[in-house]
């Protein structure tokens, strides 16, 4: 059983800056592994800790964990697109955002790791690491 629910906008936890991981255990792992089962039955490609109630820079993008991510490096390329969230149910925003990013993050084995993402998963990194920073699309972008 997940201990853990979605959490909806409005929350002060969707707009608080999470705080870095520096522990890297087991219980960091069963986080990752419960956030993970949350987004596929939410039908989800992307989940922040913080939209689940935990404050701490923890990311899945796709199937992948990022822990820690920083983004290094945007670039110049602009594409407006539309975008929705699991703490937006229903809600639907047009978001100006890089077409390329290049992150800097964690596994969950502490290891650092380095990637340049584009397109699709470029905008999946950068809306989470909003979510890590506080930040939601309701905050950036355009309701249609």
């Amino acid at each position: 059983m997940n201990p853990y629910t979605l959490v909806t906008h409005p929350n002060d936890v969707l707009s608080t800056k999470t705080n870095d991981v520096k522990i890297f255990d087991e219980r960091l792992r069963a986080l990752v592994f419960d956030m993970k089962d949350i987004m596929i039955q939410n039908q989800g490609i992307g989940l922040a800790a913080n939209q689940i109630g935990v404050s701490e820079r923890v990311a899945i993008v796709e199937s992948d964990t990022m822990i820690n991510p920083v983004i290094m490096f945007k670039g110049k390329a602009v594409h407006c697109m539309e975008e929705g969230c699991l703490s937006l149910p229903g809600k639907r925003y047009l978001v100006l955002r890089p077409v390329s990013v290049t992150v800097r993050y964690q596994g969950v084995d502490g290891k650092s790791r380095i990637e340049t993402a584009h397109g699709l998963r470029a905008r999946i990194i950068q809306h989470e690491i909003d979510h890590l920073n506080g930040t939601c699309i309701c905050d950036k972008g355009v309701e249609i």
